[in-house]
């Protein structure tokens, strides 16, 4: 069996686990990387979710991101994200393959904009609190709700979160 020491982050370019090529890293988090990458065979583009270093040496974040991967995989919602694969890969470790959202996070809209209209405001409200009670209905507590893990995609119809 291979050593987790012997695991590399992905960077661009690289191909993980034979099917996701790498374009660029989106985010960055203390436990995780977030990269623009896109399926070798069929051209999708994924958000692909990878361990940084430090958690890349921990079984346990192995177990973590797989078991993020399980529950995501499970949940059905307009407003949570969709994971359309996960798996581990020899060289990078494990990987959760998501939908790529076409969106900017809140952080980044309200550092822009100052404050959001109240109806805006409200209106994304409602659809966090929407996504977070079919979550918790499913007894999984986010444990990171913040405005950088908020996404938010223009529509025709208004923002989707």
């Amino acid at each position: 069996m291979q050593s987790t020491r012997d695991l590399e982050e992905p960077t661009p370019e690289s191909v993980v686990d034979r099917r996701y090529l790498v374009k660029r890293e989106i985010a960055r988090g203390g436990m995780g990387s977030v990269f623009e990458a896109e399926h070798v065979v069929t051209r999708a583009k994924v958000a692909l979710k990878t361990l940084t270093r430090p958690a890349l040496d921990h079984a346990s974040a192995h177990a973590r991101l797989m078991r993020e991967a399980r529950v995501l995989g499970a949940i059905r919602h307009p407003n949570v994200v969709y994971v359309q694969d996960a798996g581990s890969c020899p060289k990078h470790g494990p990987f959760i393959a998501l939908e790529m959202i076409d969106g900017r996070p809140l952080d980044g809209i309200l550092v822009a904009r100052q404050r959001l209209p109240v109806p805006q405001a409200v209106a994304m409200t409602v659809q966090l609190c929407d996504a977070l009670e079919t979550v918790n209905r499913r007894g999984i507590v986010h444990r990171d709700v913040k405005p950088s893990n908020v996404l938010i995609s223009r529509l025709p119809n208004g923002d989707q979160v």
